[in-house]
């Protein structure tokens, strides 16, 4: 077997039998090995197996990619779920609010027929994409986790290069769709993708996606230990009511107890519920010394402010 084959064939075959499964599958080369390489075991590991494909309309020949999956889907012998956005788009961050629709999705076809995985075909190259892109945006640099339990996500090929699933591709002679906007370079995951990730294999290392995709998913795996440790110390403020007296009084002495470092991630991980986002490591430091001071208003992104008053604590967006 060559080690094309063999890889995709691995990392899916740790995977229980008769498990029913959802594969998103927009067109492109890494989608299509997945599912092809899905369709080779679906006998051998009695797998029932859908596809979802959605379009986000921002390409007039997204069309073609629908017809194609579709074709797909027909020649497999494969029950094929679509959906295509109307209205309007985002001027900014379409890669965030294009993941929320496809997430979207699956979340809806998930509550209808109950799959037990949900596959993407996130590999080592897009994590070291985004591992960089963070780093670069001076951001945490958490990651893709390989099994995202809650929402039933498995990315069978995270440290699976694209090289090798270009491989696959040529070996069995899979036709794929290539996306157009994967060459515009006004979106930073291209210049990291088409030009900075290039450079360091060419100069640096031949392996570097694998590299950094490893060392990517061993942080995010560490950050998962660490926020499964504070949701233990959290649970002793789960009965109180959030800015309460005996709330504060509580977190005063859980922060008391805690390092520097702690403190930041107990902060991050109670304020994520209420915010919906991750405080980054100044506002998190800023928010503890305000739960353990006496300031009267702390000022936190995205319009959000904590507010001190007759000693309890509200949280208020303007």
């Amino acid at each position: 077997m060559s080690r094309a084959k063999q890889k995709p064939v691995k990392a899916l075959n740790e995977l229980k039998n008769k498990a029913k499964i959802l594969i998103a599958v927009s067109g492109g080369v890494d989608s299509c090995v997945l599912l092809h390489s899905c369709k080779e075991l679906k006998s051998k590991k009695k797998w029932e197996i859908h596809v979802a494909h959605v379009d986000h309309s921002l390409r007039e020949d997204s069309i073609i990619d629908y017809k194609f999956v579709k074709s797909l889907c027909e020649k497999y012998e494969l029950q094929f779920y679509h959906k295509k956005h109307i209205g309007e788009i985002p001027k900014s961050d379409i890669e965030n609010w294009g993941r929320k629709l496809r997430y979207s999705f699956f979340k809806e076809l998930d509550e209808k027929n109950k799959y037990d995985y949900i596959f993407t075909a996130h590999h080592a190259d897009d994590v070291a994409e985004t591992y960089l892109m963070r780093l670069i945006a001076n951001k945490e640099p958490r990651s893709i986790l390989k099994y995202d339990v809650s929402r039933k996500i498995f990315r069978p090929f995270l440290e699976i290069s694209k090289a090798t699933i270009f491989e696959y591709a040529k070996e069995f002679n899979l036709q794929f769709r290539e996306d157009s906007t994967n060459f515009d370079s006004k979106y930073l995951r291209n210049k990291i993708r088409n030009d900075l990730i290039p450079y360091l294999r060419d100069n640096f290392d031949p392996g570097i996606s694998e590299t950094l995709s490893n060392r990517a998913v061993r942080s995010a795996e560490d950050l998962m230990l660490i926020s499964e440790y504070v949701s233990e110390k959290l649970k002793k403020l789960e009965s109180l009511e959030f800015g309460s007296k005996e709330w504060l009084n509580k977190l005063k002495e859980l922060l008391k107890s805690s390092s520097d470092v702690l403190k930041n991630h107990i902060i991050t991980q109670m304020l994520k519920n209420k915010l919906g986002f991750n405080l980054g490591k100044v506002h998190a430091s800023k928010a503890s010394d305000f739960f353990l001071g006496n300031s009267a208003r702390l000022e936190l992104p995205s319009h959000f402010s904590l507010v001190r008053k007759s000693g309890t604590i509200k949280l208020l967006k303007i």
